[in-house]
């Protein structure tokens, strides 16, 4: 009995040793921080670089400005304009598969949410699915490309377009 009493009177003791000291009370008032103001709105780009043709910035700026009065959209309404008339679902439109089917609706996602949507490249490619900001230049100068060799496309873009025009308007689809 004695042993076993000595024994938890050792245990205790070391216990005491490893706890941790008690935390002070702050001796000055603890500061609240205010979250910093929202931005300001963004003022639509004009196209600077009139030289530069080929340039994927230009040409993304171009399309930023020839769409400089028409309403802006949500990326959400976007995707699902986007999706319906390219026949993808949002998981697929979400992924990084490289299958054609898939990438170019894709790049078409990105090309419409630069023009009907005030978010930047880098936002873009977040809601995207979290791609680079370079794709987007990518996308948006390769879809302008497209539109005006393939037909096809240039048809189901400009159906995009008046799907998110009509819903831009109050009249959804």
């Amino acid at each position: 009995m004695m042993q076993y009493s000595l024994r938890r009177a050792v245990i205790a003791a070391r216990v005491r040793t490893f706890e941790e000291p008690p935390v002070p009370e702050p001796r000055c008032k603890i500061r609240t921080v205010e979250p910093p103001p929202p931005p300001a709105p963004r003022r639509d780009w004009l196209l600077v670089a009139s030289g530069a043709q080929n340039d994927a910035h230009v040409t993304a700026y171009k399309v930023e400005a020839e769409w400089a009065g028409v309403p802006k959209s949500t990326f959400e309404t976007v995707r699902r304009a986007v999706c319906f008339q390219f026949g993808v679902s949002r998981l697929e439109i979400m992924s990084h598969r490289r299958v054609i089917r898939i990438s170019r609706a894709r790049q078409a996602l990105m090309y419409m949410a630069k023009k009907y949507t005030p978010y930047s490249f880098p936002q873009i490619a977040r809601y995207a699915g979290g791609f680079d900001h370079t794709t987007v230049l990518y996308a948006v100068k390769r879809i302008a490309d497209l539109r005006t060799a393939d037909p096809a496309l240039d048809a189901t873009m400009s159906a995009v377009e008046r799907v998110l025009q009509e819903e831009a308007d109050g009249h959804p689809a």
